[in-house]
C-alpha cells in the first residue's frame, strides 16, 4: 500500500487506491481490526448470540430499514425453511439485524432480496462466518503483515467449533493454494486443530467433505485432513499404551475402538487415491 501510494504510480498522483479483487465489506473489517485489534460485527455477533443458533450469519448494516419489515423477511423466509430467524445485535456502530440460517444457499438468498427488493438504503448486508473471518486474515497478510493476530485466531476457533464439516472444508478450500503464506500457514494450523478434536465424529461426517469433489485439489485436501486424522490418532494411541500411562497396555476396548478408527481413516484414504489417480 505504501509503495503504491509513492513515487510515480497513479495511485499516487489520484491518492487513492483501487483494490478491485476485494469486497467492500471485508476491507471494511480489515481497517477495523487494524485500528482496534478486533471487528465489531463479529465480535458483537458472537456476544450477543451463540454461533451455534446458525452455521452461517447475514448481517445488515440497516442504515435505513426498519426493525418490523426485517422481521417480516424473516418470518416470510421461516414458511419454506424452519431454521431461519432474525434477531437485532446492540445500536450503536455495529448496531443492525443478523439472520441465522443453517444453509449457505438460504444466507446468500437472503442477501439477494435484501439488495433486489431495497429492504435498506445505504447499508450493506454480509455473510458473516469462518470464510468472513478467513479473507479478513488474507488481507491482514497481504497489507499490514498482521499473519499472527491472535484475536483472528480465536474467531475463527469460534467459528469453526463443532460445525458441520462444510465450513471447515471451504476455508481449507480457499487457502489451499496459498500455502507457505504466514496467515495461511496459521489459518491451517487452526483447521488442523479444530480437526483433530474430535477424529470419530469428523470421521462418521466424512460424507459432508467428500460430496464437494472438486477435482484434484479436493482430493489433495481430503488427503491431508485424512493424514491429520492419522497422526492424531497414532498421538492418541501412543501417549495410551505408555508404560507410563494410567491402564498401560490393559485398556484393550480403546486399542479396539482405535484399530476400527485406523480402518476407517484407511478405506477413505485407499478411495481418494484411487480417485487421484483415476483407478
Amino acid at each position: 500500500m505504501e509503495a503504491m501510494l509513492s513515487g510515480d504510480f497513479q495511485e499516487a498522483r489520484e491518492r487513492r487506491v483501487r483494490l478491485r479483487d476485494v469486497q467492500a465489506h471485508h476491507f471494511r473489517a480489515f481497517i477495523e481490526l487494524l485500528y482496534t485489534g478486533s471487528i465489531r460485527v463479529v465480535r458483537e455477533i458472537h456476544e450477543s448470540m451463540r454461533w451455534a443458533d446458525g452455521d452461517f450469519h447475514v448481517y445488515v448494516d440497516c442504515a435505513a430499514a426498519s426493525r418490523p419489515s426485517l422481521e417480516a423477511m424473516g418470518n416470510e423466509f421461516n414458511e419454506d425453511e424452519e431454521s431461519v430467524s432474525v434477531d437485532f445485535i446492540a445500536d450503536g456502530p455495529a448496531g443492525g439485524a443478523v439472520f441465522c440460517v443453517y444453509d449457505l444457499d438460504d444466507a446468500n438468498e437472503i442477501i439477494s432480496r435484501l439488495y433486489k427488493e431495497s429492504w435498506f438504503s445505504g447499508g450493506w448486508a454480509a455473510v458473516i462466518d469462518a470464510q468472513f473471518v478467513v479473507e479478513v486474515a488474507l488481507l491482514c497478510d497481504r497489507y499490514a503483515q498482521l499473519s499472527k493476530n491472535d484475536w483472528i485466531v480465536l474467531q475463527l476457533r469460534t467459528a469453526l467449533h463443532e460445525k458441520e464439516e462444510p465450513s471447515l472444508y471451504r476455508v481449507m478450500r480457499r487457502i489451499w493454494c496459498m500455502r507457505g503464506c504466514a496467515s495461511v500457514d496459521l489459518l491451517i494450523d487452526v483447521c488442523r486443530t479444530e480437526f483433530v478434536s474430535d477424529i470419530d465424529e469428523r470421521m462418521n461426517t466424512w460424507k459432508w467433505i467428500v460430496q464437494f469433489g472438486d477435482g484434484q485439489v479436493g482430493t489433495a485436501i481430503r488427503l491431508e485432513l485424512l493424514r491429520w486424522a492419522y497422526d492424531a490418532m497414532n498421538d492418541s494411541l501412543k501417549k495410551r499404551i505408555s508404560p507410563t500411562a494410567a491402564g498401560g497396555l490393559e485398556d484393550a476396548t480403546f486399542r479396539k475402538e482405535q484399530a476400527a478408527l485406523a480402518d476407517v481413516i484407511s478405506r477413505h484414504m485407499r478411495r481418494e487415491i484411487d480417485d487421484l489417480s483415476g483407478a
